[in-house]
């Protein structure tokens, strides 16, 4: 799941640009391409980040409806703990615009949903043994 949406935010960033507001969508996902790009961003307190912490509160929100389309975002955000995206630190502050969330929400369905051609950014390092629930995956 972390695979298909690293990539799919990296191939959003390289076509949107020049987009106007739909690339400023992808600015807080795009610290989710790289732990040390979020531990940075994090420490900062930067806009991104904060953005991201109300993103993924809602997404949180969104998986504890129950409703299927939210399914995966439980998923998600589990790998993304085990990756070391401290994800239960992460604070809301509810400043993000809630249009501008339901549009990210939206973005990260689309991401969830494999419709961006995203092979060429995905480096496929990463392992999941379904046997131990354990899952293995190299930073690049």
């Amino acid at each position: 799941m972390y695979r298909i949406v690293r990539a799919s935010i990296q191939y959003y960033d390289d076509f949107m640009k020049g987009a106007g507001a739909r690339h400023k969508l992808v600015a807080p996902l795009l610290l989710l391409v790289s732990l040390n790009r979020f531990e940075e961003e994090r420490v900062r307190g930067t806009a991104a980040y904060i953005n991201l912490c109300d993103l993924v509160d809602r997404m949180k929100e969104l998986f504890m409806s129950g409703q299927t389309r939210y399914h995966h975002f439980g998923m998600l955000l589990g790998e993304l703990q085990a990756l070391g995206f401290a994800i239960p630190d992460m604070l809301p502050s509810h400043i993000t615009d809630p249009e501008t969330l339901r549009e990210q929400i939206d973005l990260l369905l689309q991401f969830l949903a494999s419709r961006y051609p995203y092979d060429a950014y995905d480096n496929k390092t990463g392992v999941h043994n379904p046997k131990s629930n354990e899952f293995i995956f190299i930073q690049p």
